[in-house]
Parts: structure tokens; sequence; C-alpha cells
């Protein structure tokens, strides 16, 4: 399992502290209107990985119908296939989209070609409960994968990742995956980029199945890379189904709402906790502190930790980058990666028992024995 950073501008001293310290993320993941908003942060950033990484920027056209992002004035405005210039910040209707699929798919494709990617990827495939009406109306899907068909002709020939911007529960209706089947079967990409909403790994055995299910699909379709994005911390136990790829920013982990593209406000702070590698879970620094003394957890002893604790953020940020990347070494040189994430599992219940018992208060509420079924 490979893990690529999604970083943005104010991230670029962290990426580079880490990379000299020997951090060896697979690549990069630059939301588009990022790009835009901090080109020269962002090209610094890739010059810090080798040759050989990823570089990859998220179209982020799932967003065009929403009034929150066509607001922003200074990034998504600046993606020219928002069609803001004309349109403007109303939301434009399906139809408008469906008529425009050949000039916002162009405008998508220049923007990566522009910033040299090595994979490009396309505009989202968007699919929820209403997305599959019957009818001649364009719908989510079906400008999804107009503008996707467009996308695929422009860029033939080059190495094009398929973008799923999917519910959870869609996954779960034979009818919207019977739709979206037809078109991967059509396509037949190698590479896939999924942004799964309103999906949490053991919280419902079924939408557990039904990812699981999906994703092996996309393998016996012959896609060769799977991409998960805004991956949690549980991003491990998919390994086996068929991940072989996650984007995470860096030291931020949450599970993508359905409620985050409606929203109407900026997200607040972030708290940047200690992550525990193996673990799936973080404590404050004072936590931290206090479960080594208690032996709950061995000090790290990578270049950001050295042993102790991290007492600022951007250590503790960069701690982050180090432990994830630890994760993915071990897990690409286990034998058995499936058996390897099973002894993390029994030891992170191990810890979060001793931890109760310490009275150390654990952050991300993990669930072993809930995510080790999609083990079996």
């Amino acid at each position: 399992m490979q893990m690529l950073i999604r970083p943005y501008n104010a991230d670029g001293t962290i990426l580079e502290s880490a990379v000299t310290q020997g951090a060896r993320p697979a690549g990069l993941m630059v939301d588009a209107h990022i790009a835009k908003l901090a080109p020269k942060a962002v090209s610094k950033m890739r010059t810090l990985l080798n040759g050989t990484s990823s570089f990859m920027i998220d179209p982020v056209t799932h967003k065009i119908r929403k009034t929150f992002f066509r607001a922003k004035s200074k990034s998504f405005q600046r993606l020219p296939y928002f069609f803001t210039s004309d349109l403007g910040t109303d939301v434009p209707s399906l139809k408008v989209l469906d008529d425009r699929a050949a000039t916002g798919a162009r405008e998508v494709f220049s923007m990566q070609q522009d910033l040299g990617v090595t994979e490009f990827i396309s505009p989202y495939l968007f699919a929820e409960s209403n997305s599959f009406p019957s009818g001649s109306k364009p719908t989510s899907f079906s400008v999804g994968s107009r503008w996707s068909n467009e996308f695929a002709q422009i860029a033939s020939g080059r190495p094009i990742c398929l973008s799923v911007c999917v519910l959870a529960e869609c996954l779960a209706d034979p009818d919207a995956l019977g739709e979206l089947d037809k078109f991967i079967k059509q396509h037949r990409p190698r590479l896939a980029y999924l942004m799964i909403f309103d999906f949490e790994l053991g919280e419902s055995p079924v939408l557990d199945r039904a990812v699981h299910n999906f994703v092996k699909s996309l393998r016996d379709r012959g896609v060769e890379r799977i991409i998960y994005s805004h991956a949690p911390s549980w991003i491990p136990f998919l390994a086996g189904s068929g991940i072989t790829d996650f984007v995470t920013g860096i030291n931020y982990l949450t599970t993508l709402k359905r409620e985050y593209l409606d929203r109407t406000d900026d997200i607040a702070g972030i708290q940047h906790n200690y992550y525990i590698a193996r673990r799936f879970c973080r404590l404050t620094p004072a936590q931290a502190v206090e479960a080594i003394d208690a032996q709950l957890i061995n000090p790290c002893s990578c270049p950001a930790c050295g042993g102790d604790v991290p007492d600022t953020i951007n250590r503790i940020r960069e701690h982050y980058i180090h432990a994830r990347l630890s994760e993915c070494e071990d897990l690409k040189r286990a034998a058995d990666p499936r058996a390897l994430v099973r002894t993390w599992a029994n030891s992170t219940e191990e810890f979060l028992a001793e931890a109760e018992d310490a009275d150390v208060k654990v952050i991300g509420d993990p669930k072993p024995t809930q995510w080790r079924q999609i083990l079996a």
C-alpha cells in the first residue's frame, strides 16, 4: 500500500523537512483550486520528490454545482471549467453542464497537462441516490459520464485515472452498481480514484461488504491501481480488498460526509494530535507522554520524534508522515498483509484496554473488532 500526500500551500516546510529526513511518499495529490491558488508552493513541493513519484491533480468537479465553493474568488473561481466568469456564482443547471461537456473536459485536461501531471484524473462520475432516474433529462451521473467520456477522448494515449465520487449507500444499490459497472466495462481503466462519502468502516456490515465488493469488482475489471481519497486511519484494512494507494492530508484524518458538499461555512481549525502508528488512533501530546511513561506504547524513533513526543504542531504533523509511511513499508514487506493487519488489530485492542485502565483518553475511536471483519 502506498501513501500520497494531499498538501495545502502552507505544508511545504513540513513536507520538505520530512523528505530531507528520508520520507518517501508515493506522490502528491493536489486539489485543482490549491494548484491555482498557490502554484509556486505546489511546484516547490513537487521538486522535493524524485522523478518516479506520482503527481496528480484532483479536478474537484463534484463541487461545480455547490454555491459555497463557487463563491471562492481566489481559488475555485480560477478553475475555468467552473464557468463562473460567464455563469457567475449561481449553480448551473445539469443541462448547461451537459451542453458544455466538451469544453469543460478540455479545460480539465489542459490544466493538468500545463502542470505536468504524471497521471490524468478524469472529471468525476458523481453518484448518489437520485443520480439515476429514468428519462431523457440529464442527471448528475449522466453529466459526469459525458464529461468523463469527452476527457477520455482528449487524453487518449496518456495514463488516465477514472475518478468516482459516490455515496457509500449507492454501492449497495444494484441499479447504481449496474450503471457504474457498465461505464467501467466500457472504458476499462487501469487506474481508479475513489471518493466515498458517508462510509465509516465497521459501522454497517452491509456497507463494509458493498465497498469491498465494489473495489474487488474494479480489480476484476482490470483496474491495477485503486487510490482511496481522504483515507481515514483504518485504510490498511482495505488493502486486502484491492486498495493499492491512499491519499491523506498531513495529520488530517476524517470520514467524508455528504453534508460537506452543501456546507455554508469554512472548516474550523484542525486539532493536530499525535498519531499512534499501527494503533489507528491519536493522543494529545500530553496523553502520549503519559502512555509512554506507563509503557502502553513505545517512544517513536522517527526523525521528528527522536524518542520524545514532539512539542510543536509542525513536528507532530511531520511525525504523522513518517508514522504512516512506516505502516506502508511494513505492509509492503509482509508476506501476508492481512495477517499483519490482524496482528495490529489485536495489539490495538490490547492498547485500548490498557489505556482505559490507565485513564488515558484515546482520540479517533478505533473499532478493531468491527474493522477486522472485512479481513475475513
